[in-house]
């Protein structure tokens, strides 16, 4: 394997953490308002945006 495909598989598995621990802050955001799921996907989407950010930028060792 190579290095290039090592960081590949590096940066899918960090978007699918990042997929799913969006995706509970969307879930608990929700049920502590109710119920209310709308207004807690900007705060899901934001850490799902930065964390992209993150993955990209930062993981480029």
């Amino acid at each position: 394997m190579s290095e290039h495909s090592e960081n590949k598989q590096a940066s899918i598995g960090a978007i699918v953490m990042l997929l799913i621990l969006s995706a509970l802050v969307v879930l608990g955001i929700g049920a502590m308002n109710g119920g209310d799921t709308a207004s807690a996907l900007i705060p899901g989407a934001l850490l799902f945006l930065f964390g992209l950010f993150t993955v990209f930028t930062l993981g480029k060792d």
